[in-house]
């Protein structure tokens, strides 16, 4: 069953207000806020993960919007929203420029498979 997932918040009940979801977690971005229906709020004071909203591509064809976590040396994620045959590669280029940009050892591509698309890609990839 397709779920909507949401950055930083993970997958949400289909009907929830999406466009409102993603606009609550960009709002909160940096702050180290959690909002109120977050899971992580049960494991941690602050939020770790939050959207390099400054980072955000949206065209179209697609969208990539980053994460950066900051537990460890750091994790730079992009998760890619579109089909068209370049967005995977849009996606990892990003990842790769963004985390040295910010201090990050690790970069990380999120991206989600159509009901069409080979079970050969359902396991994750590093950039």
């Amino acid at each position: 069953m397709p779920v909507p997932y949401v950055p930083t918040l993970g997958p949400v009940h289909p009907d929830d207000p999406i466009p409102d979801l993603f606009e609550a977690v960009v709002e909160i971005a940096g702050t180290g806020r959690f909002l109120p229906y977050d899971k992580d709020r049960r494991w941690s004071e602050t939020k770790i993960e939050h959207v390099l909203v400054d980072a955000i591509e949206h065209d179209r064809s697609q969208t990539l919007i980053p994460t950066l976590t900051d537990r460890g040396a750091g994790t730079v994620k992009v998760h890619v929203y579109g089909a068209e045959p370049g967005s995977l590669s849009a996606g990892a280029d990003l990842a790769r420029k963004l985390a040295p940009a910010h201090g990050a050892a690790k970069a990380r591509v999120v991206w989600f498979l159509g009901p069409d698309e080979p079970e050969a890609y359902t396991r994750g990839t590093r950039v």
